[in-house]
């Protein structure tokens, strides 16, 4: 850079430097003697509304995004709950299509006529000698029906109905009476339950080879379907009676956790 361009540009600089310098001096003085006072007065009085015209269109903007984050995050639990509820409807539609295919995949030769239903209520008392089913007589189920578990398991009879619900005693209960069969030996006797608390045969032969861990069956005799699951003997006995056996009965299923259940009726003769 030559010294004539060079002497311009520092010129050029000083001037600009000196300008500002005297704008700024005057400003300086003519706020000293209140000069600008007023005219500061009337920029701020024009501007103010503009200012708060803004500030609430602020508020509004933020009040109308806080507003629709709200709807969003509800609707969002909205649809998280049904869809929920949908996964819990399909989860127990598929847990009754599994329960319907187990059992009618077992054939029946006797053809049994079969109505399902479920436990709405059991016994207060504990001993789960009885339980109350959504299904009655306007179902097609009668006095005398016995009701059975999925795997063909015997459950317990039909004591009670009404119209649109039934007492069933479980074979628990005391006064329950069944023949019974031992399905090796062929050996029978009569299932009887103490008050909830167990399951025995007596009435065994005293010369029945009978054994623990052998599966016990239902007859047919009585009303009762035949060839439906008992349990399995967990241990024998001498009867009260010297010419007789007693055995212990470890039941199929436990009878204090079932929901779903069937009723079924022998056909009927023509």
């Amino acid at each position: 850079m030559n010294m004539p361009r060079m002497r311009f540009y520092v010129s050029r600089r000083l001037t600009v430097f000196l300008l500002v310098a005297g704008v700024v001096i005057c400003l300086g003085i003519l706020d000293w003697f209140r000069i600008l006072q007023e005219p500061r007065s009337m920029i701020v009085r024009i501007l103010s509304p503009v200012a708060m015209l803004a500030d609430r269109a602020g508020l509004w903007v933020k009040g109308k995004v806080t507003e629709t984050e709200e709807e969003s995050g509800e609707k969002l639990r909205e649809e998280r709950d049904w869809l929920l509820s949908e996964l819990v409807r399909l989860r127990e539609v598929e847990r009754e299509n599994a329960f319907l295919r187990k059992e009618l995949e077992i054939g029946d030769p006797d053809e049994l006529h079969r109505i399902a239903a479920q436990v709405i209520a059991k016994d207060p008392s504990g001993t789960g000698s009885y339980v109350i089913i959504n299904r009655g007589c306007a179902d097609g189920i009668a006095k005398g029906n016995y009701m059975t578990l999925p795997g063909r398991i015997l459950a317990g009879k039909v004591v009670e109905c009404s119209a649109h619900t039934a007492h069933i005693m479980l074979v628990y209960d005391r006064e329950s009476r069944i023949e019974v069969r031992f399905q090796e030996s062929g050996s029978s006797g009569i299932l009887r339950g103490d008050f909830g608390l167990t399951l025995f045969v007596d009435l065994i032969p005293r010369d029945a080879a009978i054994r623990e861990g052998e599966i016990v069956v239902s007859t047919g005799l009585g009303g009762v379907p035949a060839g439906f699951f008992i349990g399995t003997v967990s241990g024998i006995e001498t009867g009260d009676a010297e010419l007789f056996l007693k055995a212990r009965i470890k039941p199929a299923a436990d009878l204090q956790r079932f929901e779903e259940v069937f009723i079924i009726s022998l056909p009927q003769e023509n």
